[in-house]
């Protein structure tokens, strides 16, 4: 028997033909979708990732800012603090003069926002350390010298990381693309869901005509 003796006799005459282009044309469909899909994913996601990156790296280093000025703030309290003791513990052995001096000047440290003029004040500073060392004032000078080398060090991580985040690319046009290229992603993926969908449903339907026929 021919396969249109077999279509005449069949109980659904001619169905298991529509079932088939129904297959067909959701396959199409899906063949189609799946390829822009495929596509635009990976720029969506790169977009995506690109814009999470910046938000963390932004993140890091504002972080990171906020250490370093307050890590630099307590070596000039703990500069401050070793001097008044330095004084205290051998005020015969230093120049007032010079003390009063170095004293202000790591005041007006904590308070400059400015890094060329801190590390003007900062050089001052070292230089009139120096002048007030001796045998008896060692100990203290060599810490304090640390303390105010150690704030120098923070200061132009400081500055280099200001620079940095001031000159980090702009992510408007990153955000303007995504923007233009995400409802097309979503709606693909509404669509492929779809399509899957109505081709199981096909499929077993194909399979329920095919058992009838049998």
């Amino acid at each position: 028997m021919n396969e249109s003796a077999v279509e005449e006799n069949s109980p659904f005459p001619g169905k298991e033909g529509l079932v088939k282009g129904v297959i067909e044309k959701h396959q199409k469909f899906l063949n189609e979708y799946n390829a822009e899909y495929s596509k635009l994913e990976y720029e969506v996601k790169k977009l995506e990732d690109t814009i999470s990156n910046s938000k963390r790296k932004k993140e890091e280093e504002k972080n990171r800012l906020e250490v370093l000025k307050e890590k630099k703030q307590q070596l000039y309290h703990q500069a401050n603090n070793l001097l008044g003791e330095m004084f205290t513990a051998c005020p015969e052995k230093l120049d007032n003069r010079i003390m009063h001096s170095t004293n202000d000047d790591i005041e007006e440290l904590k308070r400059t926002r400015q890094l060329e003029n801190e590390e003007k004040t900062i050089q001052d500073v070292l230089g009139k350390i120096a002048e007030l060392e001796n045998e008896s004032t060692l100990e203290y000078t060599s810490q304090i010298k640390a303390r105010i080398q150690e704030a120098s060090k923070a200061s132009s991580e400081i500055a280099s990381l200001i620079k940095s985040m001031e000159n980090e690319e702009n992510l408007d046009q990153i955000h303007k693309e995504l923007g233009e290229k995400k409802p097309r992603h979503n709606w693909l993926e509404r669509r492929i869901k779809s399509h899957k969908e109505a081709l199981e449903y096909w499929k077993n339907q194909k399979e329920v005509i095919a058992g009838d026929v049998a």
